[in-house]
């Protein structure tokens, strides 16, 4: 029987329980020591979520008016690309590769994110409270591995898709030359449009609810961890045990890409109207 006590890692932990799925007891112990770590890690992305939550932040007021923003995109279509190709411009740190794209992807994940994000952390809420109310639940409830891991394998690829944006090797790089992220000045004025849908994309996201639903897990989970502690759940499934540790897992990995989407949609945009201040100042003011 493998006994995993509290100071083991999580990810550990979490293979423990698929390694006791045919032993009760072992189960039993290593998800009543998992759960504070479950606790621990949804918690710790809370500060930063709430960072996105409406009216916890101030978007900066951009100083180009419309009328600067016309005249720069006509004098930029008059002039020679090549001539401010090197040129460096602010970016996201890290970041080496193609605004326009980026910005599109960004854009497409942003509706996905959210909605995904919230599904599997109400849906997983619903399981807790399932868990709590009825005892037959906790030995009966089925297998839930292939929703954990098609959404834990969705999670997967949009973080995979953007990184593709960063280079791991320079981290901390925050310039790079115009034309490298841009391939002529026409794609400046599309950036403009794209920085206007992307937004909009962060307006519509509500980081309040998500805050409030990850809350509202934990303490749950705080819950369930007292009343195994006071000996009032004394018999849990192997399967039950291994659901309820892979969906506490799967819900602090996506308060971690919410949290991280939600920084990198800030920078995006940032990043637009640093080139547009710098590009009106060069060429208009």
């Amino acid at each position: 029987m493998i006994i995993v006590d509290e100071g083991i890692s999580y990810e550990l932990a979490l293979k423990g329980l698929v390694l006791e799925s045919f032993g009760t007891q072992g189960s039993f112990t290593i998800f009543r020591n998992i759960i504070p770590k479950s606790v621990e890690l949804i918690q710790s992305f809370i500060p930063d979520l709430n960072r996105f939550a409406p009216n916890s932040n101030s978007e900066p007021v951009s100083q180009i008016t419309n009328s600067e923003r016309r005249a720069l995109v006509g004098t930029l279509s008059k002039a020679n690309f090549i001539d401010y190709s090197s040129t460096l411009v602010s970016v996201p740190e890290g970041f080496n590769g193609k605004l326009l794209s980026y910005l599109e992807l960004m854009i497409d994940l942003g509706e996905d994110a959210m909605k995904n994000g919230l599904q599997i952390i109400q849906d997983y809420s619903t399981e807790l409270s399932k868990f709590l109310s009825n005892s037959d639940i906790r030995k009966t409830m089925q297998s839930h591995d292939d929703y954990y891991k098609t959404i834990s394998k969705i999670r997967a690829k949009h973080q995979e898709d953007i990184k593709k944006y960063f280079d791991k090797n320079k981290p901390t790089l925050s310039r790079q030359k115009f034309s490298t992220i841009f391939d002529r000045f026409g794609d400046l004025e599309k950036a403009f449009v794209l920085e206007q849908k992307l937004k909009e994309v962060k307006r519509l996201q509500n980081y309040s609810v998500i805050v409030s639903e990850i809350q509202k897990v934990s303490e749950i989970l705080t819950l369930v961890k007292s009343r195994l502690d006071n000996g009032d759940i004394d018999e849990i499934s192997p399967v039950v045990a291994k659901n309820l540790a892979e969906g506490a897992h799967e819900v602090g990995r996506y308060a971690e890409y919410l949290a991280m989407y939600g920084y990198l949609t800030e920078t995006a945009i940032g990043t637009v109207k640093n080139i547009e201040e710098q590009f009106t100042k060069l060429f208009i003011r």
